[in-house]
Parts: C-alpha cells; sequence; structure tokens
C-alpha cells in the first residue's frame, strides 16, 4: 500500500552497472545507500543526484547507453 509522501524510483541496469576506472560496478548497495540518503529530496533534485554521484563514480567513463531514472512521488490525503 502506498501512502502521501511515498516514492517510486525505477531505473535502468545501467544505473547499477555504471563501472569506475578499476571495473567495479556502482552496484545496488551503493544505490540503495545513495536513494536513502536522498530521500527527502524533491523527485527532481534526487534525480540530479544521483546522476551527480553517478558520473563522479565512474570519473569520466561513459555511464552506458540506456540510463533511465524516473521518480514519482504520491502527493495527497491518506
Amino acid at each position: 500500500t502506498l501512502s502521501p509522501g511515498d516514492r517510486i524510483v525505477v531505473y535502468s541496469d545501467c544505473v547499477l552497472e555504471a563501472a569506475n576506472p578499476a571495473q567495479e560496478q556502482y552496484g545496488e548497495e551503493r544505490f540503495d545507500e545513495l536513494l536513502s540518503s536522498t530521500r527527502g529530496q524533491p523527485a527532481q533534485t534526487q534525480l540530479e543526484t544521483v546522476l551527480t554521484r553517478l558520473r563522479s563514480f565512474s570519473d569520466g567513463l561513459p555511464l552506458g547507453d540506456d540510463l533511465s531514472l524516473l521518480s514519482v512521488a504520491l502527493k495527497g490525503e491518506s
């Protein structure tokens, strides 16, 4: 059950597979921690933060050809 204030984040596998120069992938654990740390941010800010962190992690390497992120926040009364 979703409640007002809940958010759904949908992403492509490219997010988790973003690699750094050492060929280490960003991975699910890092991504979960990032989403938790940005939970209170507006959706647009959260997505911008995710992209910034991915670019920093990849240190200039391409992020891939199918990077997709979508954040949907539920508004309204309970």
